[in-house]
């Protein structure tokens, strides 16, 4: 097993269900000089994970470090989280016209449209994706014209503006992202530091696990390199990540509307935000390696590793294997 020391980060421009499907475990549980949440200094600490689905689309586990007193309290704090990030996958569905988003892109029409906090967070990281990728990755790449030029987005007040006719907004791309992120906040803001959220192949790590940072496995193109167990010491970061390990990739050119073609088999970023990291890991597959290794080496925030069409991984920057 490889671990990577993670480099210097900085911050980056439905109903409920049953409860008795949801499965809470104690995975870890230790003597750790940790101050918790809920927990004086030297207490026990104990790592909890839930395993569950987000609005039935994704498979979602979340870890949690606190003390063992404080499981009530915890789980408590993870139905809810879960729960809101499923009314919010709801928000964000595109093609859902029964939903926030969806709704809006039924009318196809210009014009300003108040909306919920998390659909305009939602579309102000992907409106910021759009734009730091001079739209190889476009929120709007759906539309038979136009670009993310066309939508402005306000998050202090929560208003859209549409500027054209015939504009569609899809954040299928960032959606666990989106999520991710939501559910580390909801988490965080109920007091709990230290949490690990994996959502498919993406993962947003906040605080330290009981021995010290998570650690988040690399998502590697082949079975060949999955066997190098690569995994990346993780602080108060996200990694999303583009690979052919779940089939083709089906990214959209922005710019030509066209399915990308790309010399990459996979794209795994690492920065602050899940959101952003799942765009902006879309417009690298789009740029290629040449150019994907470009842009990343504009961003001293951003870490990636490829991996090529044949088969290798380029770490971006060069890292401590």
């Amino acid at each position: 097993m490889k671990i990577l020391d993670q480099g210097p980060w900085t911050k980056d421009h439905g109903p409920k269900r049953m409860r008795y499907k949801r499965i809470i475990k104690c995975l870890l549980l230790v003597l750790c000089p940790l101050s918790i949440v809920h927990g004086p200094a030297f207490a026990q600490a104990t790592q909890f994970m839930l395993e569950d689905t987000v609005g039935g689309k994704y498979k979602i586990k979340i870890y949690v470090v606190g003390d063992v007193q404080a499981r009530n309290q915890i789980q408590e704090s993870l139905y809810k989280a879960v729960d809101h990030a499923s009314a919010t996958s709801k928000k964000i569905d595109a093609n859902d016209p029964s939903g926030e988003l969806g709704a809006i892109n039924a009318k196809q029409a210009k014009g300003e449209y108040m909306v919920s906090p998390e659909l305009a967070e939602a579309i102000n990281d992907g409106w910021e994706a759009s734009e730091w990728t001079k739209g190889l990755y476009d929120i709007t790449y759906a539309s038979a014209q136009g670009s993310y030029k066309d939508v402005k987005i306000k998050t202090k007040t929560n208003e859209l503006k549409i500027k054209k006719d015939g504009i569609l907004i899809n954040l299928d791309y960032i959606a666990r992202g989106v999520l991710a992120d939501q559910i580390a906040d909801d988490m965080n803001n109920a007091g709990w530091k230290n949490v690990l959220v994996k959502l498919e192949d993406v993962f947003v790590a906040r605080g330290n696990d009981v021995n010290g940072p998570w650690k988040v496995p690399i998502i590697t193109p082949t079975d060949k390199l999955a066997k190098r167990a690569l995994y990346y010491k993780a602080t108060d970061v996200a990694a999303a990540s583009v690979t052919t390990n779940r089939g083709p990739i089906r990214i959209i050119d922005g710019k030509t509307k066209q399915l990308a073609q790309s010399d990459l088999r996979s794209v795994t970023l690492f920065m602050a935000n899940a959101a952003k990291a799942e765009g902006l890991a879309a417009g690298i597959y789009v740029m290629g390696l040449h150019k994907g290794k470009e842009f990343i080496l504009k961003y001293p925030y951003l870490r990636s590793v490829l991996g090529d069409t044949q088969g290798q991984l380029i770490f971006v920057p060069e890292f401590k294997q």
